[in-house]
């Protein structure tokens, strides 16, 4: 579970601050950490559908800032290939008989 958090934590932040022309205005830059702290709380509490949900709702939102010229072709880029790699992921670490699962059975959860 940490290391699907970090994941997105990290990466999808990383890739949405980089250089982009044009620049990613403050608001959209701040709307799109809220998809990515959705994800990363949902993924810390082993949710994987909530997780899905916040990184679908991002990668909609990107599609329609670069649609519309808010957000340039590589920034989307990077944005749409870190959230697809976070939620597979997701998949392996969160579903049912993934290492989260295991741990927790382990531990008598």
């Amino acid at each position: 579970m940490r290391g699907t958090a970090l994941a997105i934590a990290c990466g999808l932040v990383l890739a949405a601050c980089g250089e982009s022309d044009p620049p990613v205005a403050p608001i959209d830059r701040t709307e799109l950490h809220r998809f990515v702290e959705r994800a990363r709380v949902a993924a810390r509490a082993g949710d994987l559908a909530a997780t899905h949900a916040a990184l679908e709702a991002l990668q909609a939102r990107v599609r329609t800032l670069r649609a519309g010229g808010r957000v340039g072709a590589e920034t989307a880029e990077r944005l749409l290939r870190y959230s697809a790699v976070t939620q597979l992921r997701a998949r392996q670490t969160l579903a049912p008989g993934g290492p989260a699962a295991a741990g927790a059975a382990e531990d008598g959860g």
